[in-house]
């Protein structure tokens, strides 16, 4: 879940990195530096589509302990893949999924879990 908070440290990092009065020599290491945080930044990507099989395998055989681990999030990105993840699903396939999250640490998480528990029938 962290794949994109990651993401945004990496961004952040490499924003970082640059000033207004930069001489030359400070700009080009910052070039250079930059590559290999734009190599994590991809790297975080693509591991979150290589465990995304994963992830969809547990929220599907294992709820409860799905639900345990999205419970944690708390920063709006990974809240959101979260929001992803269940938004991916019809609400009565995912009902024990849902029952865990009643209550998400994340606001906005807690409130959406709330308002597709409201969707079933």
């Amino acid at each position: 879940l962290m794949t994109a908070q990651y993401q945004d440290y990496c961004d952040r990092s490499i924003a970082g990195m640059y000033g207004l009065n930069m001489t030359q020599a400070e700009l080009r290491r910052a070039q250079i530096r930059s590559v290999d945080w734009n190599l994590l930044r991809t790297l975080f990507g693509r591991l979150r589509e290589a465990a995304r099989p994963d992830l969809e395998a547990l929220l599907e055989r294992h709820p409860a302990v799905a639900a345990a681990g999205l419970r944690q999030a708390h920063f709006t990105l990974e809240a959101s893949l979260c929001m992803n993840l269940l938004g991916d699903r019809e609400p009565a396939a995912s009902q024990a999924l849902l029952d865990g999250l009643t209550q998400a640490g994340n606001a906005d998480l807690a409130e959406f879990v709330r308002a597709r528990k409201e969707a079933l029938p």
